[in-house]
């Protein structure tokens, strides 16, 4: 029944709002794949297995099993965070995909699916006691109407169970908008002293599962793990929908 009005919202999708793919500009004709077709979402990139243990960054080549189990990718060393994981590249579907979140605050169902087996093949690695967002600054916030990263971390709290706490950690300086043409220096000096936690009490002694839309370099979620490490969290844990290779 529920497969049969699947196919019936999608025919009445792709006959009323023909929507050509972000990424190859065929005829999109599933609702649940968002702004790419079905094929694009079939050459997307997704860290499922053989990924280290540590970043969840995904391997080219195939070890075995028990070898698998072990990989670290040595890239990761200095992170902050103890543990991070992403469904997958920035790349294809998953890249107009996250640029598409940045103006709309949707998230379609091909990657709500994408985030709950993420964290069901995760969920040791990443515990925790509280989901956080990476904050926007207040002023950008109110110009976009919404926090992306809010939007990936309630999706993330359905599937962990977690609460999502938005309001004791915020962005306290204005970065610059325009950050892709930096190197991983650049960015951490831009990110210095972005952050602040406004309510201690809620992040002394708890294990932060730290989540935003795309990891680039790394250099905004190490500042976050800092500040929030320095207000008492006892370990910081990330998630992110994609990350840049």
């Amino acid at each position: 029944m529920i497969k049969a009005v699947d196919q019936l919202r999608d025919s009445l999708f792709s006959l009323l709002y023909p929507t050509p793919c972000q990424v190859c500009g065929e005829l999109v004709e599933s609702y649940s794949d968002g702004i790419a077709c079905r094929e694009c979402w079939n050459k997307q990139v997704f860290f499922i297995e053989n990924t280290c243990v540590r970043c969840g960054l995904g391997f080219k080549d195939n070890p075995s099993h028990e070898t698998a189990k072990e990989r670290v990718c040595n890239l990761c060393s200095d992170f902050e965070f103890s543990v991070s994981r992403s469904c997958g590249q920035y790349s294809g579907a998953l890249r107009v995909s996250v640029l598409y979140l940045k103006t709309h605050p949707y998230i379609c169902s091909r990657i709500k699916t994408s985030i709950r087996e993420m964290y069901k093949r995760s969920a040791s690695a990443l515990s925790a006691d509280v989901i956080i967002p990476v904050p926007l600054h207040a002023k950008r916030e109110k110009e976009r109407g919404y926090n992306q990263a809010t939007i990936v971390a309630r999706e993330l709290a359905k599937a962990s169970r977690l609460r999502v706490d938005a309001w004791s950690f915020t962005r306290s300086k204005e970065t610059d908008r325009h950050r892709a043409g930096l190197d991983s220096q650049d960015r951490s000096r831009d990110m210095k002293k972005a952050f602040a936690v406004s309510r201690p009490q809620a992040i002394e002694n708890k294990t932060v599962l730290l989540v935003d839309d795309v990891f680039t370099t790394g250099a905004t979620l190490n500042e976050c793990t800092r500040t929030l490490k320095a207000a008492g969290a006892v370990e910081v844990k990330v998630f992110t929908l994609a990350r840049v290779i």
